[in-house]
């Protein structure tokens, strides 16, 4: 009788008492009661298709568009790689087929050496995996086209969300939904072709524990080869970028010029590499590290020298340029003491290619005089840029130094300068080994032309101000400031006025400069009646001739109207109405006529 078993089916469940001659059959059927200890065919399949797959692998790294094309480190970093993420994925097939860490060596190869390449590796170990995990069987090999279908897909989806960001936490994200991804498609696919639930559930649990332990081993491994290789990994460019760093402080401390031109260069370059797809980190880094190189000789660079007064003055034009190449060369050394990675020295060596120092040489043509004078000896001894990062960090070198000498520029003087600077390095052959298109240039000129735009913007010339109305008067640190009188408040005592009481009178609306006034008759003064006077004056007695002065009426209730009197000079030259008392006009009524005046004790004002 036939006897049908659907995929996930058990056949024999372990602790099964009996075992019957179906389940005999189904297990011989399928191999799994041979006593075969070497099954040849197994290991000629798998060692031919492991064959195949390497052997793809390597003509496809041969190509020009991976990074390992000869570039010997990364070329031993991806094998390192590859290697050690097979074995681990050999030693889970023994716990389970989908607890192997596959993405491991595309989130590796991804971040250490590109997507590119980290696509061509995810696809071949995928293969090799899958093969492993069948076991050579036949009744294996849906399982197997499964197995390489999830891992090529969450290997994938390693590459792609750390190609642009290879931070730990985008590698926790990535871990994250590389697990819910491969679980997700497991469990839709074992919804369609098989019942058993539990199954299912337990082999989307594996799935799941697959990409997590991808995601820790990234995590445990990336350092150890960043350290072990010294590469430009994020984290290390990051670290790099710190301004506290020992090299960059040196540069600050001891060629202050050189560390600001470097500052301006970095941020050219980190806008242009984002504009053409470089990568945007390690060019401002490059940017910043350029030209350590100058430390040995600080004070030979116009940017650090003050004032007009240069090294180069009294050296011969050979001497001068000899000098000013040998910053490359210095650079290079420097940067291998600080163990930069290889691809910032990389930068420092080629970020002037061999272009000639032009000043020197124009300046040695014209002391040579019939003398022939080979401009080969007064070109940098460096190989022209060879990367895109490279490359830009020549371009935004020259513009940033060369832009400098421009006088009042506008933004289109400044681009027709930059676009001129450009095709001088292109007539000349410094990019023709650079990866960079037509299309590339002209977007690396128009970043540059947009950040120099904001640096050599125009600025509003402030006036200045007459120096009179620039004076404050302020008072002393120990000296009371006394607060604003009101004009009612303002009080003018009169001299020679013995036991007079201040009068409080109005300020005058008319200010009047310090000058001595003439002297004039006294208008008609009012007394103000004290609270201790005694009753009203009758009009004083007077003599004939006396009768022309004018007497206030006694209505009124005042004194006497006062003969002139003439202001002391000390008096401010303020007109106000003298205000005296009784007794002081008595007093001054004596003085006019020398004859006494009888002033009666009382009586009626008259």
């Amino acid at each position: 009788e036939e006897v049908i078993y659907k995929q996930g089916q058990n056949i024999v469940v372990k602790g099964e008492g009996r075992i019957t001659a179906g389940q005999i059959a189904m297990l011989s059927a399928l191999g799994l009661l041979s006593n075969d200890s070497f099954d040849l065919n197994m290991y000629l399949g798998g060692g031919l298709l492991t064959l195949l797959v390497m052997l793809l692998f390597i003509l496809l790294i041969k190509r020009k568009d991976f990074e390992v094309y000869e570039n010997t480190l990364n070329t031993l970093l991806t094998c390192i790689i590859f290697t050690v993420t097979l074995g681990l994925c050999i030693l889970a097939r023994f716990v389970n087929a989908y607890l192997a860490p596959v993405a491991l060596c595309a989130m590796l190869v991804t971040a250490l050496v590109g997507s590119r390449t980290a696509l061509l590796c995810s696809a071949a170990l995928s293969v090799l995996v899958a093969s492993l995990a069948a076991g050579g069987n036949e009744a294996f090999a849906e399982q197997m086209v499964l197995s390489m279908v999830i891992y090529m897909g969450t290997s994938t989806l390693a590459v792609w969300l750390m190609a642009d960001k290879s931070t730990r936490l985008r590698a926790l994200l990535t871990g994250l939904l590389m697990s819910a991804a491969s679980a997700l498609l497991l469990l839709a696919y074992n919804l369609m072709t098989s019942n058993d639930l539990s199954g299912t559930l337990r082999s989307s649990l594996w799935c799941l524990g697959g990409a997590l332990l991808s995601t820790l081993l990234y995590i445990a491994i990336q350092p150890i080869l960043e350290l072990a290789f010294n590469l430009p990994t994020p984290l290390k460019l990051l670290e790099l970028s710190n301004p506290n760093q020992p090299l960059l402080k040196r540069l600050l401390l001891e060629a202050s010029g050189t560390y600001h031109h470097s500052i301006i260069v970095a941020n050219l370059a980190e806008a242009a590499a984002e504009a053409i797809g470089a990568n945007p980190l390690l060019a401002r880094v490059g940017g910043y590290y350029h030209d350590v190189g100058k430390l040995k000789r600080p004070l030979f660079f116009r940017e650090n020298q003050i004032g007009n007064v240069s090294g180069h003055d009294q050296a011969d034009p050979e001497v001068s340029a000899a000098i000013i190449t040998s910053h490359v060369r210095d650079g290079v050394a420097l940067a291998k003491s600080y163990r930069l990675p290889q691809a910032v020295i990389n930068i420092v060596s080629e970020h002037h290619g061999d272009t000639p120092v032009m000043f020197f040489y124009h300046k040695a043509v014209q002391q040579a005089g019939d003398r022939e004078i080979n401009i080969d000896d007064f070109r940098y001894e460096g190989h022209p840029p060879t990367t895109k990062e490279s490359a830009i960090i020549m371009i935004c070198d020259t513009i940033e130094a060369a832009v400098r000498t421009l006088k009042n520029p506008t933004p289109e003087d400044v681009e027709n300068f930059i676009v001129k600077l450009v095709r001088g390095k292109l007539e000349d052959g410094q990019l023709s080994d650079a990866p960079l298109t037509l299309r590339d240039i002209d977007k690396i000129c128009t970043a540059c032309t947009t950040v120099l735009s904001g640096v050599f913007h125009e600025r509003i010339e402030y006036p200045e101000m007459p120096e009179k109305k620039m004076r404050m008067h302020r008072p002393a640190a120990n000296q009371e400031v006394q607060p604003e009188m009101t004009p009612d408040e303002k009080e003018i005592v009169l001299p020679d006025a013995p036991d007079a009481a201040p009068a409080v009178i109005p300020e005058p609306a008319v200010e009047t400069k310090e000058a001595p006034l003439p002297e004039a008759p006294a208008k008609p003064a009012e007394a103000v009646k004290p609270e201790s006077a005694p009753a009203p004056l009758s009009v004083l007695p007077v003599k004939e001739e006396q009768k022309n002065v004018d007497v206030v009426p006694p209505a009124a209730d005042l004194a006497p109207v006062l003969p002139e009197i003439t202001p002391p000079p000390a008096i401010a030259p303020v007109q106000v109405e003298d205000l005296l008392s009784v007794e002081q006009a008595a007093e001054l009524a004596a003085e006019i006529d020398d004859e006494d005046i009888d002033i009666p004790e009382s009586g009626d004002e008259e």
